[in-house]
C-alpha cells in the first residue's frame, strides 16, 4: 500500500450572506492511500475529515497520524480524505449554514462516500446539516458508551474516560494525599466527572472549580493547602485555550497537576491514566472501512489505556519514581549516561574487549609455549629411554655420497660406543653384510626414486667383534638424496624366529609320522578287507587262465574267444592294482601333497576299502550326494584317513546294534560356503562329557584302542583349515562333521 500526501490550504471565497465570510475558516488538505497492486481503475472512496478549530494541537496530529497510518496499511484500493477545520467560535446558526453551503458547493460533484467528526461540535453540525453531505454515513468519537449509537447511519468510537485511575495513581505518588481540586473542561462534563470520582468522596476532599474564570482559576490553585493535587480533566482538547491551560495551571499551581489526556503530557502534568491518541486514529480508521462497505457496527472501544507520566514533573515535586504502577511510560526522562555517550562507550567497550582478547590470547599463547616446552622435554626423554630400551638407533644416509652417518645409540649397538673405537669407522657402508649391501643400496634408490611409499629393509651389519647383527632399518627421504631413518636390532628377533621355524618343522615331521603310524595301524586293521578285495579279481584271473588253456588244449580255437578271456584277466589285474594302490597311497610317508579334489570321489575311494567289512558287518551305507558342490584343496591321502578313521568308529559303534537296523549315513553338502561332511550312525553312541573330549589323545571307549585316531584326525582336518567336531544324535547314535574351505577360498587365504 502506497501513501502519498498532499498537503495545502484552501480558502474559500468570501461570502456575503448577510455577515462577513471571514467568520467562516477552513482548510482543505488531500491525500490519498492506493494500492500500488490493483491492476485496474477503480472509483475512489471519498471521505471529508471535519477537525476542531485547531487542528495543531498534538492531539488532533497523533489522531491524524493514526488514521492516516492505518488506512495506509488497510487493503483499499484508494481512499481520498479531504479534512475541513470547524471552527468552534462561530457556532451560531447563521455560521453553520454558511458553512453547510460551503461545503454543498465545494463536495457536490465529488460526491463524499462518509464523514468523519473529531469533536462534539463537528458531531452536532453534522447531525444538524447531514443533507448539505447528501445523508452519507457518519463516524465521530463518542466518550459515553450509551449514547454513541444515537445517530442512524453511523458508528461510534468511544474513548475510555477513567479519571477515577489517574487519582490512583496521585495517591502512589502522594500517600498522604488530602485535597484533589478539579478542572474541568466544560459546565456539561462535570456529571461524568462527578460519577467517576465519587468513591473517592470518603477518602479525600474533592472540590470541583466550576463557573470561574480561567484567571480565577489559576489564582485558586495557586493558594491550594498542603497534601494537594490538582485534576485537570478537560474534555474539549479542540479548544486552544483548553490545551493550553494545562500549561497554565502547571506553571500556576502550588500543587502537583494530573491529567487524562495524552496531549497534556510535556505541558507541565505529572501524568495520569490515558489513552494513546493514535491509537484512537486507528480504531476511526477500522471503523470507517467498516461504513464504506455498507456496515453500521456498534459503538468500538479504543481499548484500554496506560499510564504516563512526565520524568520531568516527578522531578520538580520531588516524587518518588518506585512508587510508579508497573508497566508506566516514563516520558521525557532525562538521557542517562549511556544515552549521551553510547558511541564513546560502545568504543572504549571494544577497545577494552580488543585489549582484554590481546592480553588473554598472550597469556594463553605463554602457557601453550611453555606447555609445549615441558611436552617436548618429556616426548624427548621418553624418546630416549624408548630408544635405549628398544635398541633403536637414528641414521643418515646421503645417496649422492654415499656417507652413512649414524647416531651415538647405533654406534652404541654395533659396540663403537667407547672413545677409543670413536672415529674408527669413516664408511658406515663398509660394515654393512657383503651380501645385504647391493640390497640396502637399490631399496634406497628405489624409495628415492618414488617406486616405494617408504624405506623399509631387514640386513645384516658385523658389530666391532666381527659378529653377524640383524637390523630393521625404516626411513623417509627429507631431501633429494637424502634419508634418515632408525635401525632396531633384530638379531635375538632372527634367532628366535630361526629356532620357531625348526621348531614348526620338526612338529610337522612328527605330525607326519604320527598320521603314518595311524595310516599303518588302520592299514593292518583293514587287512582282512583288503584280502578279501584281492581274492576276488585273483580268483577270475585264475579262472579266466584255466578257461583259456582248456580251450587251446582243445585244438583250433576261437580268437574271439581267447581275447575276451585276456580281457577279463586285464581287467580283474587292474581291479586288483587299484585296491594295492589304494592301500600304498595309505601307507605312503612323507610331506603332504595338496592338490584339488572332490570330496566325494574320496569318500567313494574309502568305501572301495571297507566294502567287504561293511558287508560283512550287514552295514547299509547311505550317501547322500550334493549337486554343484564346490571342490576342495587339501592332500587326498590324509583326507581319506580322517573319513576313514570316521568310517571304522561308526562300525565299530554298530557292533552292539541289531543286525537288521545298523546304518551309517555320509552326507555332503555346502554350509555358509564351505563344504560339510558328516558320518552319522545309529550305533551305541557316546555319554559322559562333552564330546569334545573324545579329540584328545589316548583318550578312546574302545577296549582295545589306542585314542589317537581322533586325534590325528583333528590335527589334519585344523591343518587343511577347517574343523571336526561331533553330536548326539536324539534317537541313537552320533554324527561327526568335518567342515573345510572350499578350494578357492582356501586359495585365496593362503
Amino acid at each position: 500500500m502506497a501513501v502519498a500526501y498532499h498537503s495545502g490550504a484552501e480558502r474559500c471565497a468570501t461570502l456575503k450572506m448577510g455577515r462577513n465570510a471571514h467568520h467562516v475558516r477552513a482548510r482543505t488538505s488531500l491525500f490519498a492511500v492506493a494500492a500500488l497492486c490493483a491492476c485496474g481503475a477503480s472509483r475512489a472512496d471519498e471521505v471529508l475529515l471535519l477537525q476542531p478549530g485547531n487542528p495543531n494541537a498534538p492531539e488532533q496530529s497523533a489522531i491524524e497520524a493514526g488514521l492516516r497510518n492505518e488506512l495506509a496499511g488497510a487493503s483499499l484500493d484508494e481512499t481520498r480524505i479531504y479534512a475541513e477545520l470547524l471552527d468552534s467560535a462561530f457556532s451560531e446558526p447563521l455560521d453553520q449554514s454558511i458553512f453547510a453551503d460551503y461545503l454543498r458547493a465545494k463536495y457536490g460533484n465529488v460526491g463524499i462516500d462518509a464523514v468523519i467528526a473529531l469533536s462534539d461540535e463537528a458531531v452536532r453540525f453534522v447531525a444538524d446539516h447531514r443533507s448539505a453531505l447528501s445523508n452519507v454515513p457518519l463516524v465521530y468519537v463518542a466518550r459515553d458508551k450509551s449514547a454513541a449509537n444515537a445517530i442512524p447511519e453511523s458508528a461510534a468510537v468511544v474513548t475510555p474516560f477513567d479519571p477515577s485511575k489517574t487519582v490512583e495513581l496521585a495517591l502512589r505518588l502522594q500517600p498522604a494525599l488530602d485535597n484533589v481540586f478539579v478542572v474541568g473542561g466544560e459546565q456539561s462534563d462535570a456529571p461524568a466527572l462527578r460519577a467517576a470520582l465519587g468513591g473517592y468522596s470518603s477518602r479525600l476532599d474533592i472540590e470541583y472549580l466550576e463557573g470561574l474564570e480561567d484567571d480565577e482559576v489559576l489564582d485558586r490553585v495557586a493558594q491550594l493547602p498542603a497534601n494537594s493535587a490538582v485534576l485537570y480533566a478537560s474534555l474539549a482538547p479542540e479548544i486552544p485555550a483548553d490545551w493550553e491551560m494545562a500549561r497554565r495551571l502547571s506553571d500556576r499551581a502550588n500543587a502537583p497537576v494530573y491529567g487524562v489526556d495524552a496531549g497534556d503530557i510535556g505541558r507541565g502534568i505529572v501524568g495520569g491514566y490515558m489513552t494513546g491518541s493514535e491509537q484512537v486514529g486507528a480504531e476511526i480508521a477500522r471503523q470507517t472501512m467498516r461504513v464504506l462497505r455498507g456496515e453500521y457496527p456498534k459503538a468500538a472501544d479504543v481499548g484500554g489505556g496506560q499510564f504516563i507520566v512526565d520524568a520531568r514533573a516527578l522531578s520538580r515535586w520531588q516524587l518518588d519514581q518506585t512508587r510508579l504502577p508497573p508497566d508506566t511510560e516514563l516520558a521525557f526522562a532525562p538521557p542517562s549516561i549511556w544515552t549521551l555517550y553510547q558511541g564513546w562507550i560502545l568504543t572504549l567497550l571494544v577497545l577494552v574487549a580488543v585489549q582484554f582478547a590481546l592480553i588473554v590470547t598472550l597469556l594463553v599463547q605463554s602457557i601453550s609455549r611453555r606447555r609445549d616446552r615441558l611436552i617436548l622435554a618429556e616426548t624427548a626423554h621418553r624418546f630416549r629411554l624408548a630408544r635405549v630400551a628398544g635398541k633403536v638407533g637414528i641414521w643418515q644416509w646421503n645417496l649422492e655420497d654415499e656417507q652413512l652417518i649414524v647416531e651415538p645409540e647405533l654406534k652404541e649397538l654395533l659396540g663403537y660406543d667407547t672413545p677409543e673405537a670413536d672415529g674408527l669407522i669413516a664408511d658406515w657402508t663398509a660394515r654393512v653384510h657383503e651380501e645385504d649391501l647391493p640390497k640396502l643400496r637399490r631399496a634406497a634408490r628405489d624409495h628415492a626414486a618414488g617406486l616405494t611409499p617408504s624405506f623399509e629393509l631387514q640386513y645384516r651389519m658385523l658389530d666391532q667383534n666381527g659378529n653377524v647383527r640383524w637390523l630393521l632399518a625404516r626411513g623417509q627421504l627429507v631431501a633429494r638424496s637424502r634419508l634418515i631413518g632408525t635401525a632396531i636390532d633384530i638379531t635375538d628377533r632372527k634367532h628366535d624366529e630361526d629356532e620357531r621355524a625348526r621348531t614348526l618343522v620338526q612338529l610337522q615331521e612328527q605330525r607326519n609320522e604320527l598320521a603314518h603310524l595311524g595310516r599303518a595301524a588302520m592299514a593292518g586293521a583293514l587287512s582282512g578287507a583288503v584280502a578279501h578285495e584281492l581274492n576276488q579279481p585273483l580268483s577270475a584271473m585264475m579262472s579266466n587262465a584255466r578257461a583259456g588253456l582248456q580251450f587251446l588244449a582243445r585244438g583250433p580255437v576261437d580268437g574271439q574267444e581267447i581275447k575276451d578271456i585276456l580281457s577279463d584277466i586285464e581287467s580283474d589285474g587292474r581291479r586288483a592294482g587299484q585296491v594295492i594302490g589304494h592301500l600304498r597311497n595309505l601307507l605312503r610317508r612323507g610331506e603332504a601333497q595338496f592338490e584339488t579334489v572332490q570330496v566325494d570321489v574320496i569318500v567313494d575311494q574309502v568305501l572301495r576299502l571297507i566294502h567287504s567289512d561293511i558287508v560283512n558287518l550287514n552295514i547299509r551305507v547311505l550317501h547322500d550326494r550334493s549337486t554343484g558342490l564346490s571342490p576342495i584343496y587339501g592332500d587326498p591321502v590324509q583326507l581319506q584317513q580322517v573319513l576313514l578313521n570316521l568310517l571304522a568308529n561308526a562300525c565299530d559303534a554298530l557292533t552292539s546294534t541289531d543286525p537288521r537296523d545298523r546304518r551309517i549315513t555320509i552326507g555332503v553338502g555346502m554350509r555358509s560356503g564351505r563344504v560339510r561332511l558328516s558320518v552319522s550312525d545309529n550305533g551305541c553312541g557316546f555319554t559322559g562329557n562333552s564330546p569334545d573330549h573324545l579329540f584328545k589323545p589316548f583318550v578312546t571307549t574302545k577296549l582295545s584302542g589306542l585314542g589317537l585316531g581322533l586325534s590325528i584326525s583333528r590335527s589334519i582336518v585344523e591343518a587343511h583349515g577347517g574343523r571336526i567336531w561331533a553330536e548326539s544324535n536324539r534317537e541313537a547314535g552320533a554324527t561327526f562333521y568335518v567342515e573345510l574351505a572350499g578350494a578357492a577360498a582356501e586359495r585365496g587365504v593362503a
